[in-house]
């Protein structure tokens, strides 16, 4: 389900580049980055400012083309090089998201404050130090981490309460 922002962006600036490269506007790459990148500003504005554009650009158009450069699929060599280079930049930008979301997750970290209060209540009146992360399960989202106690290493998970991720669980092992 976290995937499809991801998707809609993508698709959306890519068809924004590929729409401005086709109607021969100004700078199609950077329509499609900043699309990827402000999407919710620079979509709407292409799409209100689409026919204008494309009127003002088929009246400047008198469709000087190189000869050094040859023609591709995508137009010119040239073109197609910053096409591809921009669609490369586009996907990154529109899955960093998600990528970094699946990749850290969302459930407090072994050794941040959330979960050191709740090893606080735990082990009242204990000294504890260096609590770390060992394992990550993306799937099921389950963090498996040790602590140094006086009497030493122990291990403990932290896990999300419910599907609703509010609350999260910290259970020792």
């Amino acid at each position: 389900m976290e995937l499809i922002p991801s998707v809609i962006l993508l698709v959306s600036a890519l068809w924004v580049m590929k729409d401005a490269h086709n109607n021969q506007l100004n700078h199609p790459v950077r329509w499609g980055i900043g699309t990827a990148i402000l999407w919710v500003i620079v979509l709407p504005i292409y799409l209100i400012k689409r026919k204008k554009l494309i009127t003002e650009q088929k009246m400047r158009n008198g469709a000087i083309s190189s000869l050094n450069d040859r023609s591709t699929i995508w137009g010119t060599e040239k073109d197609s090089t910053n096409l591809w280079a921009g669609g490369a930049f586009i996907f990154i930008a529109a899955f960093a998201p998600y990528a970094w979301g699946v990749w850290n997750g969302a459930l407090p970290k072994c050794d941040s404050s959330d979960v050191d209060k709740v090893l606080t209540q735990l082990l009242p009146n204990t000294v504890f130090s260096n609590p770390a992360q060992y394992d990550y399960e993306r799937i099921n989202e389950v963090r498996h981490c040790n602590l140094t106690i006086d009497n030493g290493i122990h291990s403990f998970t932290v896990k999300w309460y419910s599907d609703t991720r509010e609350e999260f669980v910290v259970k020792f092992e």
